[in-house]
C-alpha cells in the first residue's frame, strides 16, 4: 500500500512511503518505509524512516527510527527514534527523539 502524509507542527512537511500489512480476527501489523520532506523544527531537508505497528484489540503500539545516514540538506546529520499514535478522534500523532549525529 502506498501512503501519503502531510505533518504540521515541530515537524512539519509531507511524507511518501510503502506500507506491508497483515491482520486477522484477533490482532494486525505493518512495517512501512517513507521518505519525509519538510523541516524539524528550524532545519529542512529530507530522511528516510521505517517504522511498525502492532494491534491486538483495542491495545496498539507503533515505533521507529530514522535510518542513519539517510538525512539530506540541514536534517542530514539526523538521527533518532519517533513513536506514533493514535487519539480518540482519529487524528495521528508523532513524537520524534532526535538529533544530530
Amino acid at each position: 500500500m502506498q501512503s501519503t502524509k502531510e505533518y504540521a507542527g515541530q515537524i512539519e512537511g509531507v511524507s511518501y512511503g510503502r506500507l506491508l500489512m497483515a491482520g486477522n480476527s484477533i490482532g494486525a501489523g505493518y512495517v512501512a518505509s517513507e521518505v519525509f520532506v519538510g523541516a524539524v523544527g528550524e532545519r529542512s531537508g529530507s530522511f528516510v524512516f521505517q517504522h511498525w505497528g502492532l494491534a491486538e484489540g483495542a491495545a496498539a503500539a507503533s515505533s521507529g527510527n530514522i535510518i542513519p545516514g539517510s538525512g539530506t540538506g540541514e536534517l542530514a546529520d539526523l538521527i533518532g527514534h519517533l513513536t506514533m499514535w493514535q487519539d480518540a478522534e482519529g487524528r495521528h500523532h508523532v513524537k520524534l527523539n532526535a538529533g544530530p549525529r
